[in-house]
């Protein structure tokens, strides 16, 4: 008896420890739709469908109507995402065409029905806003 109260009390100090928390469960496992704006005031359609395991994050990006400066880059592209969850936030990396790193960080709204937040491009001046909702699957 006293040996298994040990154990359960130190499974409840290693889960303690651990930082564990019920932001640990959230999920963002689905497809999501919205748009993405530049600070420039352009905006583009913008679709995630995320797969999740744990904290790890992987799927698919697609972008639509994105101005481009000459007709030799693709207005829409489809390319793969991977990421973390990092408490009620994702932060998600995906390549442009042009093999431009793009890391969006976004919020879980309380609702749990809106992913927002803002992007960045590296190496490139792109930066703005993506506002999402769960898609229709």
């Amino acid at each position: 008896m006293r040996l298994n109260v040990v154990c359960i009390c130190l499974t409840a100090v290693m889960f303690s420890l651990s930082g564990a928390s019920a932001a640990d469960d959230m999920s963002t496992a689905e497809k999501w739709a919205g748009t993405m704006v530049n600070r420039g005031g352009s905006s583009m359609g913008i679709e995630f469908s995320i797969v999740q395991s744990g904290q790890n994050i992987a799927g698919t990006v697609s972008v639509r109507g994105r101005p481009v400066p000459n007709s030799r880059m693709p207005k829409d592209f489809d390319t793969k995402i991977t990421g973390k969850v990092e408490g009620r936030s994702v932060v998600l990396e995906w390549w442009n065409p042009e093999s431009r790193k793009n890391i969006a960080t976004l919020t879980l709204a309380d609702d749990g029905k809106t992913l927002g937040g803002t992007f960045q491009q590296e190496g490139a001046q792109a930066s703005g806003q993506i506002n999402l909702s769960k898609a229709a699957n």
